[in-house]
C-alpha cells in the first residue's frame, strides 16, 4: 500500500526527486520548492505565475488560451473593451487602450450576472410558470363551459320540432367550432410561454455554468457578446380567456316558432341573446 502511495506523488519536472508543490501557470511546470526559485530566476518574471496546486484548482487561476492568439495566454483585460486580452493582443489592438487586471473585471462580471440570475430566477421564471397555470386552468375552464352550454342547448332543443333541431345542430358545432378555435389559441400561447421557459432555463443554466463553474474569460466574453440579457426579455403577451354565455330562450326565437305560454312564462324568457 505504501508503495503505491508513492507512486502517485507528483515529482517535480525538474529535480525529478522532490514532490511537486507547485505549478507555473503559462509554462505548465510541475515545480518543487527549490526548484520553483530556479523556475523565477532563469525566466522572465513578467510573464510567469507560480502558485500553489491548491490554489491552481480555483477558477481565477485556470489559464485560457488567447482565441486571436492561441500560443498566448490571457493574462490581463481590456478596460476600455471589456474583453480578456494576451501580449499580443495589447500590440495589435489595444496599446492605447486602459489595461487592468482580469480579476478585477472578473469580479465585476461575476457580480453583474449573480444578480441578473437572481432576477431570472425570482421575477421572470416565477412569472412564466405562474402564467403558464393560469392559461392552463383557463383552458379546462373554457371547456367545462362549453360542456355546460351545449347541455342547455339540447336540453331546449328537445322541446321544439324538426326546425329547432336543424338550428341546435349548427349551433352546436359554431359552439364546437368557437371552442377548438379558443383551445388552439391557448394551446398556441402555452407553447410560446414554455418555449420562453426554456429560453430561461438555457440561460439559468449557462449564468450557473459561468459563475460558479466558468472560466474568468468566458465569463467575460460571453457578457461582452450578451450585455443586454436580461434587457431583452420579453415574456409573451397575456391572452383572456372568456366562457361563453348561453340565455334560454334564444333557439325558440331564432326558429320563429311560438308557442301558448302563460303570462308567469313569458315574464321569466324575456329578451334573450347568445353571445361570446
Amino acid at each position: 500500500m505504501a508503495q503505491a502511495q508513492a507512486q502517485d506523488v507528483i515529482r517535480c519536472q525538474y529535480c525529478e526527486d522532490e514532490p511537486a508543490l507547485f505549478q507555473c501557470l503559462p509554462c505548465g511546470d510541475e515545480l518543487c520548492s527549490k526548484c520553483k526559485v530556479f523556475h523565477l530566476k532563469s525566466k522572465v518574471p513578467s510573464g510567469h505565475k507560480i502558485i500553489s496546486f491548491s490554489e491552481s484548482l480555483h477558477a481565477s487561476n485556470i489559464m485560457k488560451m488567447c482565441e486571436q492568439h492561441p500560443t498566448k495566454p490571457y493574462e490581463v483585460c481590456c478596460e476600455d473593451c471589456q474583453v480578456p486580452v494576451c501580449v499580443i493582443c495589447i500590440e495589435e489592438t489595444h496599446g492605447k487602450h486602459n489595461i487592468g487586471k482580469m480579476e478585477n473585471l472578473y469580479e465585476e462580471q461575476k457580480a453583474s450576472m449573480v444578480k441578473e440570475l437572481h432576477q431570472i430566477k425570482n421575477q421572470f421564471k416565477l412569472q412564466v410558470v405562474q402564467t403558464l397555470t393560469v392559461a392552463k386552468s383557463g383552458k379546462s375552464m373554457l371547456k367545462k363551459s362549453h360542456e355546460t352550454l351545449r347541455s342547455r342547448m339540447s336540453e331546449e332543443a328537445k322541446q321544439l320540432i324538426d326546425q329547432i333541431t336543424a338550428m341546435l345542430n349548427k349551433t352546436l358545432q359554431e359552439s364546437k367550432d368557437d371552442e377548438e378555435k379558443e383551445e388552439a389559441e391557448i394551446s398556441q400561447y402555452e407553447t410560446k410561454l414554455e418555449e420562453f421557459l426554456q429560453q430561461l432555463e438555457e440561460i439559468i443554466e449557462k449564468y450557473i455554468n459561468l459563475t460558479e463553474n466558468g472560466n474568468p474569460a468566458d465569463l467575460i466574453l460571453y457578457r461582452q457578446q450578451n450585455p443586454h440579457t436580461v434587457q431583452n426579455l420579453t415574456i409573451p403577451d397575456r391572452i383572456e380567456i372568456t366562457p361563453p354565455s348561453f340565455k334560454s330562450g334564444k333557439l325558440l326565437d331564432m326558429t320563429q316558432i311560438r308557442f301558448f305560454q302563460d303570462k308567469d312564462s313569458i315574464s321569466e324568457s324575456g329578451n334573450t341573446c347568445y353571445h361570446r
